[in-house]
């Protein structure tokens, strides 16, 4: 049960590990490939390029959070950093939709809708701490219910 929020809630995104695990794991074929065929060329371009990709996947998947202060909410997916007025938050609700976000699961999305047309899609791991904490922090928003 929340009690009171902290100053600044930080709050880890959802992951679909289902999703992300095999993509993490693509550098392992071309490895395997250079431990049996020996080393080429081509084999160490591929683990190199997938290698680095794995690399920066890890990194969005380790830095993406959701950080509710008593005035905004704070998105950061890796480099990317969106900065939400709390004051300016509509209505957040469940969503499905598989639009490229800052959300790191396909299931559990919540669209947040700001501003006149602003909108943005987050996955928090704890979602019922985290709209309790928004909820706390703003009255005003709108709720909808998963249909």
């Amino acid at each position: 049960m929340l009690t009171s929020p902290t100053p600044s809630s930080v709050y880890a995104s959802r992951v679909s590990w289902w999703l992300f695990g095999p993509i993490l794991a693509l550098p392992v074929v071309p490895l395997l490939l250079l431990l049996i065929r020996g080393i080429s060329a081509a084999n160490l371009l591929v683990l190199v390029v997938l290698s680095a990709s794995s690399a920066y996947l890890f990194y969005l998947i380790q830095t993406t959070a959701y950080t509710l202060t008593p005035d905004h909410l704070l998105i950061r997916c890796g480099p990317q950093r969106l900065q939400i007025p709390l004051s300016s938050i509509r209505s957040v609700g469940p969503s499905r939709n598989l639009v490229s976000s800052p959300a790191l699961a396909v299931h559990g999305r919540l669209e947040v809708h700001y501003g006149r047309f602003g909108s943005v899609l987050i996955s928090p791991a704890n979602s019922s701490d985290f709209l309790a904490t928004l909820r706390h922090l703003n009255p005003a928003i709108s709720y909808a219910r998963a249909s």
